[in-house]
């Protein structure tokens, strides 16, 4: 189904996922719409027809050349009554023998796709080849929203299979809210594996308007290479030209990268990002760039590498990594040798990321003894016990133990030992180390 918040351009689609043709020829489709398919529809292996809300305006968006949005050969069975809800709805599709095929529920928030409800993609299934056979099992599985996904097209893909999320290029770094003095931006991250020729690609800030900045016409991104526009450049009406200006919102927003065609006519989503309210000087990007999600930075890095963990960090994968060890592999987040214990937990309590290590936090006795090593050369870095009766409720204040030492290594670590208040350990009680900087 499609929506873009014009109702009369909506459309439904329906691929033969069956290994023979499939004569539709008298099915019927009821629920918010209602449709009888004429005779002489009859689907190959693969092959797509297209029910409308308006004959015309389909016509108009998706089957005249000169429409931005033009594709050859859409199979159009014809014209529905009804229309689609933009909020979710079921629809019952049955054969003319009246057999239920399957039916089809959808709703408008959790965990369906945002974008398809009204925002310019049509919401589409992501392997329509898993679908099952049963008409119980089908329709149970058309009705999860993990099966979903919104259309990388602007408009939606009628009549043909979508290409699924784009991301050749991200967006990488996002400071709404600079230090005073500072100047916010976003920034840019080729991660395609080819230069890219982004002029004339949009920046938005809202999914009711995607035209707020866009890139010179000419501007090329290099592979691996970034790009970072200032919130002057994106405000500027002098700069962006069409519409309104783009705008980072301290108390967080969204911010959406579009390909456009030469009129600045939406024709694709490439990437989206979703930011919270904004700490002042802080800001949000991926780490390593152009993979994972945002997280806080240690410093903002336009135009350059992100960074998740503190300069001492860099140091110490420096000399613990082999010479040309993936990125990926090096990142703070990554657990390269399996052992549950991610790269910036290692680096806190002195373990090796190439070596399956024990837990670092050790507990003995009686009497109960907890003890775990912690770097001590790294400003910031803290790393604190934390428990819970449950696995579920966890007590973040370290209130439950008390630090009764602390003994220097010689590498530089020291040896925290611990014990619970009161001295004993209660019938149940989990442990776990936590590693902020």
């Amino acid at each position: 189904p499609e929506g873009d918040g014009q109702d009369d351009t909506e459309f439904a689609e329906f691929l033969n996922t069956a290994t023979v043709p499939v004569d539709l020829a008298g099915a019927r489709l009821e629920g918010g719409i209602t449709f009888t398919f004429p005779a002489g529809i009859v689907l190959a292996p693969g092959e797509r027809a297209v029910i409308v809300k308006d004959a015309a305006l389909f016509d108009a968006r998706y089957r005249t050349a000169a429409s931005p949005w033009y594709r050859a050969g859409i199979l159009l069975a014809g014209a529905y009554d009804g229309s689609l809800s933009n909020s979710g709805e079921t629809l019952i599709m049955a054969s003319a023998a009246r057999v239920p095929i399957f039916t089809m529920s959808w709703r408008d928030d959790g965990a369906w796709p945002g974008r398809a409800d009204g925002d310019g993609s049509s919401l589409e299934l992501i392997d329509p080849a898993a679908a099952p056979l049963t008409f119980a099992e089908k329709s149970a599985w058309l009705g999860v929203a993990g099966n979903w996904r919104p259309s990388s097209e602007y408009h939606g893909s009628p009549g043909f299979a979508g290409a699924g999320p784009d991301n050749r290029v991200v967006i990488n770094e996002v400071l709404a809210a600079p230090s005073p003095g500072g100047t916010g931006f976003v920034e840019l991250y080729n991660r395609s594996g080819n230069s890219q020729d982004i002029g004339g690609w949009l920046l938005s800030d809202s999914p009711e308007n995607y035209r707020n900045y866009r890139l010179p016409a000419g501007t090329t991104l290099a592979n691996a290479a970034w790009l970072a526009l200032t919130a002057d450049q994106l405000n500027s009406p002098a700069t962006q030209g069409i519409d309104t200006p783009f705008t980072l919102h301290s108390a967080g927003g969204d911010v959406f990268l579009l390909q456009a065609d030469a009129g600045g006519n939406p024709l694709r989503f490439i990437d989206r990002v979703t930011y919270p309210a904004a700490v002042p000087g802080v800001a949000l990007g991926r780490s390593p760039d152009g993979s994972g999600p945002l997280v806080p930075l240690s410093r903002p890095s336009a135009g350059g590498a992100n960074l998740t963990a503190p300069p001492e960090y860099s140091d110490w994968a420096d000399s613990v990594f082999p010479a040309g060890t993936p990125a990926v592999d090096r990142a703070p987040s990554a657990d390269p040798d399996k052992d549950g214990l991610c790269n910036f937990m290692e680096f806190a309590t002195a373990l090796s990321p190439l070596r399956a290590d024990a837990s670092p936090l050790i507990i003995s006795g009686p009497p109960p003894e907890i003890r775990f090593r912690a770097r001590q050369d790294t400003a910031g870095l803290r790393v604190k016990i934390e428990s819970s009766p449950d696995l579920a409720a966890w007590d973040l204040s370290e209130d439950t133990v008390e630090r009764v030492g602390s003994e220097p290594n010689p590498d530089g670590t020291v040896t925290v030992t611990a014990r619970l208040r009161g001295g004993e350990f209660p019938a149940r009680l989990y442990l776990r180390l936590s590693v902020s900087w």
